[in-house]
């Protein structure tokens, strides 16, 4: 692996000396920004001028460092609020993306936790409320990002998910139905939304717009999608001055080649053979399997980089840890 591209610990973005003295990251380098983005703020305050105040005994999770504001006089910790040690959430976080069922998921924690001799007694509510947890912070996260380097295209399409047994779709109990997952990805790979919803209708794909229009805050100058009347009606509205580059199956079977491709991975980890019991746990799901492509996932096609490295908005990550870390001291926009 070349030089600029390998991996950097978290430590590596902050300056060794004071906090008010930071240096200036190298801007020709995909792997990090300014460091003044990635210091430890208070996430009461957002004021950078905070001091080590020792450690906190924790049973489960070991010694915790203390942090103190002086502008604020309040103290904080770093990390997600949660009574299981770090290794738990990420090995939950880490089998639910690859689409682990949740009593394998319960048995191989319990596993790891006898081997550690620190034993864990979770349940499958358990779960989902870690993933909806770290789900809500990642989300809040990323409408914070700056993307510096911007795509020309987007891709937009749907893909069905079969939704057995559920209360929440107006379909007799017992049989099956389909629910919609309505995708916008970029030219750079970067994941901008995704909609689950029951319908397949033009207002579906324009939450999916205005999401990816949020995340983004800027307009591409072109949109691929099929020839679903739905799709091109939403761009039209959503964005109006976007060209629409729209062709069928049969006119150009790799037209959105970029979005099928998401659609094959998600179906290979994230909602393989998966029943759901809800729509709610289905996006859940789906979030933070986007969050895993955008953040953790490196591709080859980008020369070893993750989708938010090539848009020059986060460095790459080791995994779920180093990514926890960046999130709870990445500082947060009034």
């Amino acid at each position: 692996m070349t030089k600029e591209l390998e991996l950097k610990r978290l430590t590596d973005f902050f300056d060794k000396g004071s906090v008010k003295n930071k240096t200036q990251a190298s801007e020709d380098d995909p792997l990090q920004r300014k460091v003044s983005d990635f210091g430890i703020c208070c996430p009461y305050c957002s004021s950078y001028d905070v001091i080590s105040r020792g450690l906190r005994k924790n049973k489960r999770k070991g010694p915790v460092q203390v942090y103190y504001c002086k502008k604020c006089k309040r103290k904080f910790t770093l990390g997600v609020r949660g009574q299981l040690p770090w290794w738990a959430t990420e090995s939950i976080l880490s089998l639910c993306v690859e689409g682990v069922k949740p009593s394998v998921i319960l048995q191989k924690v319990k596993d790891e936790g006898e081997i550690r001799d620190e034993p864990i007694n979770v349940c499958k509510q358990t779960i989902f409320n870690i993933i909806k947890r770290h789900v809500e912070i990642f989300l809040d996260f990323e409408e914070d990002l700056r993307h510096r380097h911007l795509a020309k295209e987007w891709q937009i399409d749907d893909t069905p998910q079969i939704f057995p047994k559920s209360k929440d779709l107006d379909y007799p109990m017992g049989e099956k139905c389909l629910v919609w997952i309505t995708n916008v990805l970029a030219d750079t790979y970067y994941w901008f939304a995704s909609q689950v919803s029951p319908t397949r209708e033009a207002e579906d794909s324009e939450r999916a717009l205005e999401k990816a229009v949020e995340r983004a805050k800027y307009t591409p100058l072109r949109i691929r999608c099929d020839g679903y009347r739905g799709h091109i009606r939403a761009i039209k509205k959503v964005m109006p001055h976007t060209y629409v580059d729209s062709k069928t199956k049969k006119m150009d079977f790799g037209h959105i080649n970029l979005v099928e491709s998401l659609h094959s991975s998600m179906r290979r980890k994230a909602i393989k053979k998966r029943g759901f019991r809800s729509v709610e746990n289905l996006q859940y799901l789906v979030d933070l399997f986007r969050i895993y492509w955008n953040f953790l996932k490196r591709f080859d096609a980008l020369v070893g980089l993750t989708p938010a490295a090539k848009a020059g908005s986060a460095p790459v990550f080791r995994g779920w840890a180093d990514f926890i870390d960046y999130v709870c001291v990445h500082p947060r926009s009034a």
